[in-house]
């Protein structure tokens, strides 16, 4: 265990969920981890890795309706037939969702690379 203290930052939280808050100070909002957050109070370093709250991924979000189309495509049509076949569940998922985790990884890197 390290004695080294962290730099400490007052902030407000507008809003949570879940594990999640947005968290204000001065004119720029992110979104950390609630645990974070401590009597109003945050690590300097741990508010400067947060996401701002403008960061807006634009993108389409599949729909069930795209999941389900790619298991029938791989014949798995029951709970029984995708427990049985986990990697063609898989498999299925990420072809949905590969090309939103995609871009949202790079509008991410943009977002860091910009400050």
């Amino acid at each position: 265990m390290t004695d080294e203290k962290k730099e400490m930052m007052e902030v407000k939280i507008i809003a949570s969920q879940d594990k999640t808050a947005l968290v204000e100070a001065g004119t720029r909002r992110v979104f950390v981890p609630l645990k974070e957050v401590k009597d109003d109070m945050i690590a300097v370093d741990k508010f400067g890795a947060g996401l701002p709250a403008s960061f807006e991924p634009s993108f389409i979000m599949p729909s069930g309706d795209d999941v389900i189309q790619a298991l029938r495509r791989r014949n798995l049509w029951t709970a029984r037939d995708i427990t049985s076949n986990a990697d063609l569940a898989r498999a299925a998922v990420l072809e949905v969702f590969g090309d939103v985790f995609t871009q949202l990884f790079s509008r991410a890197q943009t977002e860091v690379k910009n400050g």
